[in-house]
């Protein structure tokens, strides 16, 4: 996932993004990674379940 990425190579300028460019903020990467594991902490509870 790219997050705060500003450019890209030639071959993917025209097809990649960023949380960065999406939104025109900057993204702590700590954080994005604790609410994806939560998130998908709970979600394979209730797969077990």
């Amino acid at each position: 996932m790219n997050v705060n990425q500003k450019k890209f190579p030639p071959q993917l300028k025209n097809i990649a993004t960023s949380l960065k460019n999406e939104f025109n903020m900057k993204f702590n990467r700590i954080d994005i990674i604790a609410g994806f594991l939560s998130v998908f902490e709970k979600e394979y509870i209730k797969m077990l379940s």
